[in-house]
């Protein structure tokens, strides 16, 4: 079950509101209820629906919500302020706007206020077998040709759990994360990729990389490579290291 996280500017307002309530009190004095103070809280948690993409890749994602409360602990309002895919954020949102909240208590009344809420996306149970493992299949040398362009030769090094990617201008690291995606993340631009189990493996960038890649394995050595500027085939020169 999610739970609530409260930021750092909101720990700082309360414990100021605190202070000075506290020190305008008498010490022996009683309280006026049995809670007089009491963080906003979770009631009841909507469960996140099961994606088809998580099925059909076999991933799992999370994404960060602020959640602003009213004083009766309704949702006024909800923002994802992180993700680890943009696949989750819309239904993360609705999951957050459907969970019942307790609102923060101050001095025995309840009051409106904003904090974070983490909704968290499992990895399915059945894992769905990979048509091709990159960090098995894409380790050498590649000369890559196009029909209107000049060869470039690509190499793809085991690196950790993932790989390196460098055509002698740029260099690109790949390795999938927890949740089983994989990050891309190289010269002024980052992106994400899903397992490749289906016949093309697209990865998609961001930043100042405008296009995405398909890698498409056409056999042991040979694969195509197709961006939005042009296609390619590759063809293996060297063993994997």
């Amino acid at each position: 079950m999610s739970r609530p996280l409260f930021t750092i500017a909101s720990c700082l307002a309360l414990w100021g509101v605190g202070g000075a309530l506290a020190g305008a009190q008498s010490s022996d004095a009683p309280p006026a209820c049995a809670q007089p103070k009491a963080p906003a809280r979770v009631l009841q948690a909507a469960q996140p629906v099961v994606l088809p993409e998580q099925t059909h890749y076999g991933i799992g994602g999370s994404v960060r919500v602020a959640v602003s409360v009213d004083a009766g602990g309704a949702v006024r309002a909800a923002d994802a302020t992180s993700s680890s895919i943009p696949l989750f954020v819309a239904p993360a949102l609705t999951v957050a706007r459907a969970t019942r909240f307790a609102p923060e208590v101050r001095n025995c009344v309840p009051v409106a206020g904003r904090f974070l809420f983490d909704v968290d996306y499992d990895l399915p149970n059945q894992i769905p077998p990979q048509r091709v493992d990159p960090v098995a299949y894409l380790p050498g040398a590649w000369r890559c040709t196009a029909p209107d362009a000049g060869a470039r030769t690509l190499i793809f090094v085991r690196s950790g759990k993932g790989l390196i990617e460098s055509d002698g201008a740029t260099t690109m690291l790949l390795e999938p994360d927890r949740y089983r995606i994989w990050r891309l993340r190289g010269d002024a631009y980052s992106g994400w990729a899903f397992p490749w189990v289906d016949e093309t493996w697209a990865l998609s960038t961001h930043l100042a990389k405008d296009s995405a890649a398909r890698l498409q394995r056409i056999d042991d050595a040979t694969f195509a490579l197709a961006t939005a500027a042009q296609a390619e085939r590759c063809t293996r020169v060297a063993a994997a290291p």
